[in-house]
């Protein structure tokens, strides 16, 4: 089989019209490189919007909110782009919902922002510490309505 064969029977339907013309095996190699790429830019520029735009939810776990940056950072790479681990904090806090305010002021406000493992154990540990407090405050307020 020739190289012009072996593109031909490689690729799908949609791509032979993209292919027709082409003189050179070279020719048709550069065409589907076009083809892919510029796709490929444009999913990257997709995911980079997504990652500005997550939002915590109210009462959403801290687990959930960060895993959606670990699947997004994830598709990026899978993509060929990257993004600097500062960066994923920085969107990560500014992300935060409004109740984690004074954690966030506190974090942001350090001289050098942790990376993106430090800051997803400090937000467990923030979640912890909040987490009694609010089943306390709960417990409480059932008692009272109980009497």
């Amino acid at each position: 089989m020739t190289p012009r064969g072996i593109i031909l029977e490689g690729v799908k339907e949609h791509i032979m019209p993209h292919l027709h013309g082409k003189a050179t095996t070279n020719d048709m190699w550069r065409t589907i490189l076009a083809l892919y790429q510029g796709s490929s830019d444009a999913e990257k520029l997709s995911l980079k919007d997504k990652l500005r735009n997550i939002q915590m939810s109210k009462g959403e776990p801290i687990i959930m909110y960060l895993s959606k940056f670990t699947q997004v950072w994830d598709q990026l790479v899978g993509v060929g782009d990257t993004i600097a681990d500062k960066d994923l904090v920085s969107l990560a806090l500014m992300g935060l919902h409004k109740s984690w305010e004074n954690f966030q002021d506190i974090v942001s406000g350090k001289e050098n922002l942790p990376n993106w493992e430090r800051l997803w154990g400090d937000c467990v540990q923030e979640e912890i510490r909040r987490g009694p407090r609010a089943g306390i405050s709960v417990k409480i307020e059932d008692e009272e309505n109980f009497a």
